[in-house]
């Protein structure tokens, strides 16, 4: 009886143990495969082919009556009296854009022209901006382009990664084109999590990707890409306080060299109260996959005349007329129309940087002098 008993006990441990090898063996073999891998590689096929590119397109901004206002900071609005109480922007507002946008693996050039709200003016003025990034400075420029600028001030940011990176205007070309450029605000996909039921987006059956608390309870990223289409992220949107705040659109279109690129997307910003704040629709007037930009596309040269605040060594200077810079100490305040119409600096500017040659040009001039004098006295000697 007792061998019988362990005959049994035998056969339910090598039943149970084959159960268990068969089922890990079965599970392994139906596991799916790592799409974040998937996601990953096909994102970084299409930053690798889009090494050196450059884009035009038109942006169209639409701020409610009243949007700007609203989100105005108390704090901020205490230091401004000309704007308390007032409705900003009077009126529902459209505004335009027009953006260039240039990429060379991790550099970046931006440049926009178009109207930004004035709180001094109460109204939307005209706006141009550009901004570049070489991959170890940002620097940027506010040219002056109306009377109501007083010159063109630059800067040259302390920061090695680069800001501009955010700006609403530009950020969803980024999103797409750099997402893995580590100074670019690049996506890290080994923190998303992918849901499992595929949810319909625009007409497309996408996979939802889900980042959880970045900045605090109840802020996330969610992000839908379509798998049919090489993993393109169709919808990009950001929560904070368990509520909707930006939500990005993509459309693309099929190119026949370049595979899906972006067509148009459309932004919408919400405010604190979940109001909309402002709304942006953009659409891409040309994709040049083969660009080769100047030298100095990604390294702004400041133009002559501009003021300049370096934030790595705290101190301003202004460019001179041939280029160099003249370091204005902290406790200078004299009118920029008087530092331009300076002239003493400009004579010690040309010297300094061309000395070598004017002082070669002085000997040259003065021995020629002394052998023409000579050979003038030798030749009115009468004689003998």
């Amino acid at each position: 009886m007792a061998g019988k008993q362990f005959a049994n006990f035998l056969f339910s441990l090598l039943t149970a143990f084959a159960f268990f090898t068969f089922s890990n063996f079965s599970s392994a073999q139906s596991k799916p495969p790592n799409v974040i891998e998937e996601i990953k590689k096909a994102w970084e096929k299409r930053q690798q082919f889009t090494q050196s590119v450059r884009f035009t397109f038109k942006i169209e901004e639409i701020y409610p009556k009243g949007s700007i206002s609203t989100e105005l900071d108390p704090l901020l609005s205490s230091r401004m009296p000309e704007a308390e109480g007032k409705i900003m922007p009077p009126e529902d507002s459209n505004i335009h854009f027009d953006v260039e946008m240039a990429f060379e693996d991790d550099k970046v050039r931006i440049e926009y022209q178009g109207q930004i709200w004035s709180v001094d003016d109460l109204e939307f003025i005209p706006i141009k901006y550009l901004s570049t990034f070489d991959g170890f400075k940002p620097k940027d420029l506010y040219p002056k382009h109306s009377e109501k600028d007083k010159f063109p001030a630059g800067a040259i940011r302390n920061t090695k990664d680069y800001g501009d990176a955010g700006l609403a205007l530009v950020k969803p070309l980024i999103m797409v084109y750099r997402p893995f450029a580590p100074k670019l605000q690049p996506v890290n996909l080994a923190e998303l999590q992918i849901l499992p039921d595929l949810v319909e987006i625009n007409g497309c059956m996408c996979l939802e990707l889900v980042q959880k608390h970045l900045r605090g309870k109840g802020s996330s990223i969610r992000m839908w890409v379509d798998p049919a289409r090489d993993y393109v992220l169709v919808r990009h949107l950001v929560e904070a306080n368990y509520k909707p705040n930006e939500q990005i659109d993509f459309v693309y279109r099929l190119d026949p060299s370049s595979g899906w690129i972006v067509n148009s997307w459309k932004l919408i910003a919400l405010g604190k109260k979940g109001l909309l704040h402002y709304s942006m629709n953009s659409s891409v007037n040309l994709s040049d996959f083969k660009y080769a930009g100047a030298p100095d596309t990604f390294d702004l040269q400041f133009p002559a005349g501009t003021l300049v605040s370096d934030e790595r060594t705290n101190e301003r200077f202004l460019v001179r007329l041939d280029g160099s810079k003249r370091v204005l100490p902290s406790s200078d305040n004299i009118p920029y129309d008087d530092l331009i119409k300076e002239k003493p600096w400009m004579i010690w500017t040309l010297w300094s940087n061309n000395w070598k040659i004017i002082f070669a040009t002085v000997i040259g001039m003065t021995a020629l002098l002394v052998f023409l004098r000579r050979r003038l006295i030798l030749g009115l000697k009468p004689n003998k």
